[in-house]
């Protein structure tokens, strides 16, 4: 009651509404991958199938210059080599992409194989003038590279070792002119003997031993300078001599094993041929 005598009544409040429930907040998740997928697909579809081979084939190609030699009757020996930095052999044909100065194809290889490749164009000729003129050429994907314009600088005079093999199977007084010559395929077995300085065969053989029954490791190894063009190179292994038996792993692989079934001394004949000329290699084997 207040002042005034009249009565107050005192409502009760209403109860305070209850919160809303909230919702579960889930993570967004973004799918990359099939978007990822999706654009490649739009790219390769726009390029075609270039944009997947370039990938793998377009590494480039470089052509080098080794060095020179100068010859008994004056004329001079020049070697070329290439650079293939891709993952599988490339063929670029003769012409704006693979050729020489003057005459384009002078029978330098047309097929490239991965790696570092040594006296892969060994070309005689008659004297400087013609030397200084030459220049190899490739454009692979693109961009052309050039061996120097400077062949005969003192700096490009071959070693003694690389002498020889730039002179191994070639008589300069006969050979062709102007040209990449074909020689026979590099053949070593177990052994890793230098050619002598005229390029003979005449070297001794090495002798290795093994046991009875168990295989003998052959690490042969066989290389050519791609020529002829259109050849192919073959390999294969052979017993020569000895008192029994030899059974090769795989005969037609420079790389392989060989069983003995009877001990003794025995010869073996790693030979290889690039479809033209031929050249081998011996070990000698003792069995006990």
């Amino acid at each position: 009651m207040n002042r005034s005598g009249v009565e107050m009544i005192q409502l009760p409040l209403p109860p305070l509404p209850l919160p809303l429930p909230r919702a579960p907040v889930r993570p967004v998740r973004l799918h990359v991958l099939p978007v990822l997928v999706l654009v490649l697909a739009l790219v390769l579809a726009v390029l075609g199938p270039a944009a997947g081979a370039q990938s793998r084939y377009g590494q480039p190609i470089y052509p080098a210059y080794q060095g020179y030699v100068v010859n008994p009757d004056g004329s001079l020996t020049l070697v070329f080599q290439y650079f293939s930095h891709g993952r599988d052999p490339v063929t670029v044909p003769v012409g704006p992409g693979n050729s020489f100065t003057g005459i384009a194809d002078r029978n330098q290889p047309t097929t490239f194989l991965p790696g570092n490749h040594e006296f892969i164009c060994v070309m005689v000729v008659d004297d400087a003038e013609q030397a200084k003129a030459l220049r190899w050429t490739i454009a692979f994907p693109e961009e052309p590279s050039s061996t120097t314009l400077d062949p005969l600088n003192s700096e490009y005079l071959l070693t003694e070792r690389s002498q020889q093999e730039a002179q191994r199977d070639v008589d300069p007084a006969e050979a062709a002119r102007g040209v990449c010559l074909n020689k026979p395929p590099r053949v070593t077995t177990n052994s890793r003997r230098p050619p002598t300085v005229d390029g003979s065969a005449e070297r001794e053989i090495q002798e290795v031993k093994a046991e009875l029954g168990k295989e003998l490791a052959l690490n042969g190894s066989v290389n050519d300078e791609g020529l002829p063009r259109d050849g192919a190179m073959t390999s294969t292994w052979s017993k020569v001599s000895g008192p029994g038996s030899a059974e090769f792993a795989d005969p037609g692989s420079p790389r392989t094993t060989v069983t003995f079934d009877a001990a003794g001394t025995y010869e073996l004949e790693l030979r290889a041929s690039d479809g033209e000329l031929e050249a081998s290699d011996r070990i000698r084997v003792v069995v006990s």
